[in-house]
């Protein structure tokens, strides 16, 4: 776990617990310290080595505020049911966000072909009752290993002029 969040910059490590109640890795982010929660068949689905993707991934949503994103979202959706820009957006920062966090896990030396074996494995364990946060399914797991295995690497840090843009964007 200290090993992924120094990757990341992250100066407070998370704490690690394995629970039987859900079906993919999760991150709660709703604490001083976050929290990642695993299913047991997580370990034996993976090796050790590329848990270490895993933990990046999910430590990325962290850094990132995801949990803060996400939860903006569902409040403007519940606000504003009959909204489709909305509903879009939505749908939009979630398939981002992912897309951002599978960014992360590259940039801090996960191999393109280790990782994207790592998601279809958590993909295929017998006991998810729902898809899975970690790998999605179908449709969105397909684009989303097209997207790693491409070769196309983009750095996850916003650079600064998109940084103020969006400060200005959010002020106007």
């Amino acid at each position: 776990v200290q090993c992924a969040a120094e990757e990341l910059g992250i100066q407070t490590v998370p704490g690690l617990y394995r629970s039987d109640r859900i079906h993919s890795p999760v991150i709660c982010c709703w604490r001083k310290q976050p929290v990642l929660l695993f299913p047991p068949s997580v370990f034996n689905a993976v090796s050790a080595n590329h848990f270490t993707d895993i933990l990046c991934h999910e430590l990325a949503h962290w850094k990132r505020g995801d949990h803060v994103a996400r939860l903006i979202s569902e409040i403007a959706v519940c606000v504003f049911p009959w909204q489709p820009l909305l509903w879009w957006a939505s749908r939009r920062l979630e398939h981002d966000s992912e897309r951002a966090c599978d960014e992360w896990v590259l940039a801090c030396g996960g191999h393109p072909a280790a990782y994207a074996e790592t998601l279809l494995n958590l993909a295929v364990q017998p006991s998810t009752a729902f898809a899975l946060s970690a790998a999605g399914n179908g449709k969105k797991l397909r684009s989303r290993l097209q997207r790693i295995l491409d070769g196309r690497r983009s750095d996850p840090r916003p650079g600064r002029g998109w940084t103020w843009g969006a400060i200005g964007i959010v002020f106007l």
